[in-house]
């Protein structure tokens, strides 16, 4: 058995994916090191890195992103328990993570109808689960989220002089995304500090960052309001374990990390 004592939460990330298509002749074998995609799509790797990987699921197997030049794409192949093989041009599903920095706040709270039964004089609750809810609060903005998940152009014509660009966070489309986050704690037991991590596999961002409520001399904060639903799937569409046969479908896993 295993007690852990949460002592907080080191940081945050959003994961948010797309489409891509690598030109041919692909990947021809199982232990090159490049991935070339169509033309501009490169652009969308730019954060890759190999402290923060972009995964790429190409057929079968997972590949990490960790640079690239153009449209010329640096990967480790067969990553998360794949095995590398051939692959022909075409399509593929990218994930990239969003750093939410400086975030010091993770709430995650059952979102709960009762539906109320009457005939004897008594009355039946019975509740039923409308998925987790929930809001991240940080002390810092970021544009991140709002153009790279969001996918806000900025307004860059028609603005005072003092301003170089501007967003309309209503603009944004606000796609499912995935959020990984790291909490920090104590084993309750051997009393060795570790690392969590959460990770919501479907989630909604209900609302662009706010500022939070003021009233005292903290520093100000934001809050970005979300809510998942179930999911048999993660973003890249691979089967996640499910309850019942993986019919049922998951909100969020917990996992001691290495």
């Amino acid at each position: 058995m295993a007690v852990y004592k949460l002592l907080g939460i080191t940081d945050v990330h959003l994961g948010y994916s797309f489409s891509g298509t690598s030109l041919a002749p692909g990947q021809a074998d199982a232990i090159g090191t490049t991935l070339t995609v169509s033309t501009g799509q490169g652009s969308k790797f730019a954060s890759a890195s190999t402290n923060n990987p972009i995964v790429v699921l190409y057929g079968a197997e997972v590949e990490y992103v960790t640079a690239r030049s153009g449209d010329v794409l640096t990967v480790l192949r067969g990553q998360e328990g794949t095995t590398a093989a051939s692959h022909a041009a075409g399509p593929f599903t990218a994930l990239a993570w969003v750093d939410l920095p400086f975030s010091n706040a993770f709430n995650l709270d059952a979102n709960i109808n009762n539906v109320t039964f009457e005939g004897d004089g008594t009355q039946e609750l019975v509740p039923i689960s409308n998925g987790v809810t929930g809001t991240v609060t940080a002390s810092k903005f970021t544009t991140d989220l709002l153009d790279k998940i969001a996918g806000i152009v900025p307004t860059t014509v028609s603005l005072p002089t003092d301003e170089a660009s501007r967003y309309y966070p209503e603009e944004g489309t606000y796609p499912y995304v995935d959020a990984r986050v790291t909490l920090k704690g104590i084993d309750d037991i051997s009393g060795a500090n570790v690392k969590l991590r959460l990770e919501v596999y479907k989630m909604k961002i209900q609302t662009p960052w706010t500022p939070g409520a003021a009233g005292n001399n903290a520093a100000m904060q934001s809050e970005l309001a979300w809510t998942s639903v179930k999911t048999t799937v993660d973003l890249l569409g691979r089967t996640l374990p499910g309850l019942i046969s993986g019919s049922e479908g998951i909100h969020f896993s917990i996992a001691p990390l290495v």
